[in-house]
C-alpha cells in the first residue's frame, strides 16, 4: 500500500509556500525605505535690459490684441462713469478706482473730465450690452 497525500493537502502546502516567499526574500537587516527628494532648484542668469524688453513686446503682443494696427496707450488719465447704481455709490467707487491707479501708477484725470471709462451695473448684462452697442457704437470703437 502506498502512502499517498490527499491533493488538497498539496495544494494547500504549494500555496503556503508561495505566500511566504516573498517574506523570505526580505531581509529584516534592510535599509529602510528613502524618503522622495522634495526640494526644487532653479538656476538662471540676470537678463539684460534690452532682452527683459524684448521679452516684455513679446509677451504683449502675444496677449493683446491690436485696434486698426495699434496697440492702445492711455494719454490722459482714467476718466470713469458710473451707470446703473444709486449715487450714494459713486464717491465710493471713484476713490477705490483713483487708490488702485495710483497704487499701479496709472493716471487719473480730474472731476471735471471726458468720459474714458465706464463701471455698469445691470441686473441683466447681456441685454444692457447689446443696447449699448446698438445705440452708443463709438463706445466699443
Amino acid at each position: 500500500m502506498r502512502n499517498s497525500v490527499p491533493a488538497n493537502v498539496i495544494s494547500l502546502i504549494a500555496f503556503s509556500l508561495i505566500v511566504a516567499s516573498p517574506a523570505y526574500a526580505q531581509s529584516k537587516d534592510a535599509p529602510p525605505v528613502a524618503e522622495p527628494d522634495t526640494t526644487i532648484t532653479v538656476t538662471g542668469t540676470k537678463a539684460e535690459k534690452k532682452e527683459i524688453r524684448r521679452e516684455a513686446r513679446s509677451f504683449a503682443g502675444a496677449m493683446m490684441a491690436p485696434i486698426l494696427g495699434q496697440y492702445s496707450r492711455r494719454q490722459t488719465g482714467i476718466c470713469p462713469l458710473v451707470i446703473g447704481i444709486d449715487p450714494s455709490y459713486h464717491k465710493v467707487i471713484y476713490a477705490k478706482i483713483r487708490s488702485i491707479a495710483s497704487q499701479i501708477g496709472a493716471k487719473v484725470a480730474d472731476n471735471n473730465c471726458k468720459t474714458n471709462s465706464f463701471i455698469i451695473f445691470s441686473s441683466n448684462g447681456v441685454d444692457t450690452l447689446a443696447q449699448l452697442r446698438k445705440e452708443q457704437p463709438p463706445i466699443f470703437a
